[in-house]
């Protein structure tokens, strides 16, 4: 995580939000914090919510996926039935597999997209700011608020949502509600 000016303040206004629920809010700041104030617990604790909670909760998620689509099976967008004419064993008999057929199918979409990612990680991560704002290679300093705070563009929808209600906690709840 980088550990600049923006990602300070991003994270200083992110955590400021939860002090708006009622009663537990400032304990629940303090809690996420781990002091008073942002300081390295809270970047510990950050670094292992992204490396460590986030992949375990995405693992879960797509092995849940696959357990129901395994026990439900699969629509069929054409509105054809093919749950009607089943083997000996029970699977459909106009059904595809989903291996090798659909494995091969999605394999080239996922090595492009995989090369283009590694191309953009390897060779420019910053990507003209679109991924690493240049105010994010300063120094994070809590002395200094910078002059003009923005949210990344994948973070503009919910910064929106936030200025869109004027109350603190209905701006929350409208953020976690999307």
């Amino acid at each position: 995580l980088p550990w600049g000016q923006m990602s300070y303040w991003g994270a200083q206004v992110i955590i400021s939000l939860f002090g708006a629920i009622p009663v537990v809010g400032e304990d629940i700041v303090q809690w996420i914090r781990g002091d008073y104030l942002i300081s390295g617990i809270t970047l510990n604790r950050f670094m292992s919510l992204h490396v460590v909670a986030m992949p375990i909760i995405l693992i879960a998620l797509v092995v849940m996926h696959i357990i129901a689509l395994h026990d439900v099976g699969s629509n069929n967008p054409d509105g054809v039935s093919i749950k009607k004419y089943k083997d000996g064993e029970g699977k459909p008999i106009d059904g595809i597999p989903f291996y090798p057929y659909f494995v091969i199918h999605d394999l080239v979409p996922i090595t492009v997209f995989l090369f283009a990612f590694c191309a953009v990680l390897f060779f420019m991560p910053e990507m003209g700011g679109y991924f690493l704002e240049h105010a994010n290679f300063e120094k994070a300093n809590s002395l200094k608020t910078p002059e003009h705070i923005a949210p990344v563009w994948y973070f503009t929808p919910y910064y929106s949502m936030l200025r869109a209600v004027p109350d603190k906690l209905g701006g929350f709840i409208t953020m976690a509600a999307a």
